[in-house]
Order: structure tokens, then C-alpha cells, then sequence
């Protein structure tokens, strides 16, 4: 809905609905006392996201971060290359 990141409105505090808590006490052996995950992990970026959405459109893994856009160019031209020479 947003063409860049700029426009992308995050929801603050006041935006949220009343959240009422329900605590539901259980044992996970895997976790520390119990514990469970309550958000998003930091297994899963949006700079995982980014890359994955890249290489499918661009058909080139990235293997570094930041992907820059001269990193991309590279990509595209390196693919030119061996595409030229298959």
C-alpha cells in the first residue's frame, strides 16, 4: 500500500486496542523455568525477508549484509556473465 519504507506507518501504544492478560502457567522443559517465546523471534528479520524477497526476484543468493544496491547491480551483472557464457 506504501511504494517505500518512508510512508510505512508502525502502530504506537495510543493505536492499540485494551489488551487483557491471561496468565496461563504450564512447564516447558525446553525453555528456561518454562518460559516461552512471547514475540517475534530474532530468528526471523526483515533483513531475512528483504534478502529472501531479492534473490526469488533477482534469482541470486546474497550471502553478505547490508544488501546494498551496488551489491545488487553486481549480482545482476555477474548473472549477465555466466548466463553469456552457458
Amino acid at each position: 500500500m506504501t511504494p517505500t519504507q518512508l510512508g510505512y506507518l508502525v502502530p504506537l501504544a495510543i493505536d492499540m486496542p485494551k489488551i487483557n492478560n491471561i496468565i496461563v502457567e504450564t512447564i516447558d522443559p525446553k525453555g528456561p523455568y518454562g518460559a516461552k517465546e512471547a514475540g517475534m523471534s530474532v530468528a526471523m528479520s526483515s533483513a531475512q525477508a528483504y534478502c529472501g524477497a531479492i534473490s526469488n526476484a533477482l534469482g541470486v543468493y546474497f550471502h553478505d549484509y547490508p544488501i546494498t544496491p551496488d551489491k545488487i547491480l553486481n549480482a545482476i551483472e555477474e548473472k549477465k556473465k555466466q548466463g553469456s557464457k552457458g
